[in-house]
Parts: structure tokens; sequence; C-alpha cells
């Protein structure tokens, strides 16, 4: 019969598994919240300095406003990983998907400045969503961080950031024409510190993952082909699943 556990076993095992990892990187969000808490009060302060001085040109300050934003969006987010491993429910609100999409877009501009890297977005699902608009920004970004940083290895390409609606779900597709993941990566994908890349730790794709299943959602790697909503080549396409409102 073999050595293969009872399937009761198998599931306390990944159950197990998955709190281990869990904890592991509460604790690394809680080394990460200690580190980096004081330089980022130091890029808010002078970041404000620099949009209150009255010498500066308008873009430059406008810059300085937006790193200034940033930076206290990354300290909520840093802040709020330390509940990782014992999840907590973020202040949500009702929101239309596209519109919230949007504002990330237009910050995400910094991401895609190579003229060989190219962002397409179609937002058109005119769903309304419940969320932690700083949780979705954050889901968002790491996803559109990692697409073009695919594309950008193999020498520039698309990034698509699409949404739709189907059966009562609000789906945002992030895709790209790059080399594509691996099938041994693919078989492994939801664990923790995995990563396609030679430097990377693999934990945003699992925070991300906890914030879309704590909204009720879930985030996937697709296997089958792109849906018609995406133009093709979409070698890797990752879906956000939120609860339609």
């Amino acid at each position: 019969m073999g050595d293969r556990l009872p399937p009761a076993a198998e599931d306390g095992d990944e159950v197990l598994f998955h709190n281990a990892r869990l904890i592991e990187a509460g604790r690394l969000a809680a080394v990460a919240n200690h580190e980096m808490r004081q330089p980022l009060l130091g890029i808010k302060a002078f970041s404000q300095l620099i949009a209150d001085r009255p010498d500066v040109p308008d873009e430059v300050r406008a810059w300085a406003t937006r790193i200034n934003e940033q930076s206290q969006r990354l300290e909520r987010i840093v802040s709020g990983l330390r509940g990782l491993a014992r999840p907590a429910r973020q202040l949500r609100q009702r929101v239309q998907l596209d519109e919230a999409v949007g504002a990330v877009v237009e910050f995400a501009t910094f991401l895609f400045r190579e003229p060989r890297v190219v962002l397409e977005h179609r937002l058109a699902s005119r769903a309304a969503v419940e969320v932690s608009t700083d949780e979705l920004q954050q889901v968002l970004l790491n996803l559109l961080g990692n697409a073009r940083d695919a594309v950008v290895g193999q020498g520039g390409g698309r990034v698509q950031l699409v949404s739709a609606v189907a059966d009562g779900w609000a789906d945002l597709y992030v895709a790209d024409d790059g080399p594509g993941v691996p099938a041994a990566v693919r078989a492994d994908l939801d664990a923790c510190f995995r990563s396609t890349k030679s430097n990377g730790t693999g934990l945003g794709l699992a925070v991300s993952r906890e914030i879309a299943r704590a909204h009720g959602g879930s985030l996937d790697l697709l296997d089958d082909g792109p849906p018609a909503a995406l133009l093709a080549p979409a070698r890797t396409i990752f879906r956000l699943r939120l609860p339609a409102r």
C-alpha cells in the first residue's frame, strides 16, 4: 500500500506547515518593522521639508509630496505585517474597483519609465468592492513590480492590468509576456520565501495571498490560456479575485 498517510493526517500536516510559515513570516515582519521605522521617519521628514520649501520647482514639490505619502503608506504596511501570523481586519471601505486601481496605476508609472517596458491598463469592471485601499495597493504594486522585472529581464515587453466581473466576483488580472514561471516553481508557489528572482524572498507573494484571503477572495497564478480580456501573448497571469458588492 506504500507509505501514503491517511487524508486526515495529510490535512493536519498541511495546516501545521502553513501555520509555521505564517509564524516565521510574522517574525521577519516584526524585525522589518523595527529596522525600517527610523529610516521611514527620516524619509517622511525630509520629503516634507522639500515639499514645504517655497523655492523648489512645482515638479519637485509634487514628487516630494508623493514620496511623503508613500512613506506613510509603507509605514502602515510594515506595521500591519506583524499581524501576518495572526491576521487582523484592516480598515475597509466600499469603493469602485476601477477608480481605486486607477490611483495605483497613476503612482506605478515610476516602475514603467523605461521605453522598453510598456504598461497597458483596461479598467472596465464597474464593480464595487469592500477593501483596505492600502492593502489593495500593496498587492497590486507587488504584482506589477514582479511583472515589470520579468519583462526587463528579457530585454523588454508588455505588462497588462485588466479588470473584469463575472459570477459575483471582481477580477483583476496582472499579466506579462516575459519568460513565464517554470513548472518546478509553479508547483510550490504558495510557499513563503519561494521566488523566481535570484535576490527575492517570495514574501511579497505570500503576504499578497494572505491579504486576498482575508478579503474573502484569492490570488492565483493561472495555468490555462489567457482570459478573453487579455491580449496575447500573456505567459504569466495572476488573478486577484474579490467579492463584488
